[in-house]
C-alpha cells in the first residue's frame, strides 16, 4: 500500500517500473480479456472515474445540477470490500440514508470482490434479485 495511499506514490510506482503479482483468482482468460480491453481502449474510459474524482468537476456538477432524489425507495445492492483505498465504511453511512430497502454485504475481500468472493456475492445477489422480484421461498 505504500505507492497507493500517499500522494505522489502512484507515480513514483510507475517510474520506478513496478508492476503488480497476478492474483491466483484471476483467470488466464479474464487476464486476456482485460488485456485486450485495455489495449483496445486507450485506458481512458477506465480512467475517467479517478479523473473526475481527483479534479473539481465532480463538485461544480453537482452545484450546477443537485440530485433532485435524495432517497431512492427501489430495492438496492450494496457489496464492499475491506481494500485500503475503497473503504467500505466511506459508502455504507450514505447507502443505509439514501436508499430506503438497501442490501448491504461487506465482503472480507481485497478490491475485486467479485473475483475473490464470487460464490458468496453470487448466492447474495441471487438472493436479493429474488426478494425484490417478491420470489423468495
Amino acid at each position: 500500500m505504500e505507492y497507493v495511499n500517499p500522494p505522489g506514490g502512484t507515480k513514483t510506482w510507475i517510474e520506478n517500473n513496478h508492476s503488480a503479482k497476478i492474483r491466483s483468482f484471476i483467470t488466464e482468460e479474464e487476464q486476456y480479456t482485460q488485456k485486450e480491453k485495455m489495449q483496445n481502449s486507450r485506458l481512458e474510459a477506465v480512467l475517467s472515474y479517478y479523473k473526475v474524482m481527483t479534479s473539481n468537476i465532480y463538485a461544480e456538477d453537482l452545484r450546477e445540477n443537485f440530485p433532485k432524489t435524495t432517497e431512492l425507495t427501489m430495492p438496492v445492492f450494496f457489496g464492499a470490500s475491506q481494500d485500503f483505498v475503497c473503504r467500505a465504511y466511506m459508502n455504507k453511512a450514505t447507502v443505509e440514508r439514501m436508499c430506503k430497502h438497501a442490501t448491504i454485504h461487506v465482503y472480507n475481500t481485497g478490491h475485486w470482490v467479485q473475483f475473490q468472493a464470487k460464490d458468496e456475492l453470487n448466492q447474495n445477489l441471487f438472493a436479493w434479485i429474488q426478494a425484490a422480484q417478491g420470489n423468495t421461498k
